[in-house]
């Protein structure tokens, strides 16, 4: 598999706790309970959040819990913390009777870890790269059409699943505008999905030290330019 685009130019992992609770830090997660599915990538990645954010993660109690829980279960008060995407912040709001959330971004500890990106098999770009050309650039001026009108796209997305809401379908896409567009993809030539080399090493090595892979992972074997441009990485 390649990268074909990066939808997300920073990770949107992140955990949630009620600003009620009065945990204003990270390590003030030590000692306590934070619930999250065992595959999510919040999850996976926490370790080496806490390693950066500066606390020990074994000291964390880690209860599983499948996604569609984790709100009512932190509004219930029966976890400390919840892993979350960034953008997941007023639907949990709201799950909470509108209590406040606060997050804790993994972005702010790993500002060059990349977030969800577009792939594709090395025998699609092979055999048949006009369509993932195509597909790609489709999907990624959908994307920039959503960003930029997040209250049409929300009662779009309501209109065609109508347990979705609309206005918080709206709130997760404002929020989501800032991991979308950057300073980078406003670059002439490059624009949203581009992708970042320095980050796509920063990534490699981030993943790398976190979970002790040995195997070498050269930049090269992991992005395709067959859709979007690819920034140089520096000398």
């Amino acid at each position: 598999m390649k990268v074909v685009a990066v939808v997300h130019q920073n990770t949107l992992s992140a955990i949630f706790t009620l600003e009620e609770s009065n945990i204003t830090q990270p390590r003030q997660l030590e000692g306590k309970s934070f619930a999250d599915s065992p595959a999510s990538t919040v999850r996976v990645l926490f370790p080496i959040y806490a390693k950066k954010a500066g606390f020990d993660p074994s000291r964390v109690t880690i209860r599983d819990a499948a996604p569609p829980a984790l709100p009512a279960l932190l509004a219930a008060k029966q976890v400390d913390a919840i892993g979350q995407f960034t953008v997941g912040k007023p639907l949990v709001s709201r799950a909470a009777g509108g209590k406040a959330i606060r997050a804790f971004r993994y972005s702010s500890v790993m500002p060059n870890m990349l977030g969800i990106g577009i792939i594709a098999s090395e025998e699609k770009l092979r055999t048949r790269p006009g369509e993932v050309r195509a597909f790609t650039r489709a999907l990624l001026r959908g994307l920039a059409w959503s960003i930029d009108n997040p209250g049409a796209a929300g009662a779009n997305l309501n209109k065609h699943v109508p347990l979705a809401d609309a206005v918080v379908a709206a709130q997760e896409l404002r929020i989501m505008r800032q991991f979308v567009r950057n300073r980078q993809t406003r670059q002439r030539g490059y624009g949203i999905g581009y992708i970042d080399l320095n980050k796509v090493a920063s990534t490699i090595s981030i993943v790398r030290s976190g979970f002790r892979i040995t195997r070498p992972m050269p930049l090269t074997d992991l992005y395709s330019t067959v859709a979007v441009p690819a920034q140089k990485p520096k000398r």
